[in-house]
């Protein structure tokens, strides 16, 4: 059976400090952002932050810097891999959700590649799609 840590939470100005090993459960929380950042003084290998997300086929997998947005209405389970900071925060507004670099760097790909609607084909507006 494993052992869990007996250390006292640190709760800094909002942010969660997880020791490796660390687990951290939210319940419900669609919509709302989990952001990592590298505790001070973190002489270690960058540590990363495993979101697994009740009903969501892939995992995420967060460095010092980055943040996700939570899908799923289920639980949320955050898991420490190294020394890290986390904290979660609610969007500013629904419509607006963080796209990770790599759907950026497609979607300034697709814009480049689109050609001009012709009278034949409909519009559908300014929305993109995303993958």
């Amino acid at each position: 059976m494993r052992e869990w840590n007996q250390d006292t939470l640190q709760v800094q100005r909002a942010w969660v400090a997880l020791q490796t090993g660390d687990s951290l459960l939210l319940r419900g929380a669609p919509g709302l952002r989990v952001e990592a950042a590298a505790p001070p003084c973190s002489g270690q290998q960058a540590p990363l932050l495993w979101l697994t997300e009740e009903g969501e086929a892939d995992d995420v997998f967060l460095r010092p810097g980055e943040s996700h947005v939570l899908r799923g209405r289920g639980r949320t389970v955050a898991s420490a891999w190294g020394p890290i900071n986390l904290r979660v925060v609610a969007l500013a507004s629904p419509q607006a959700r963080l796209t990770p670099p790599i759907l950026r760097r497609l979607d300034a790909h697709r814009s480049a590649q689109r050609m001009p609607r012709s009278a034949s084909r409909p519009s559908v507006g300014s929305a993109w799609l995303r993958v």
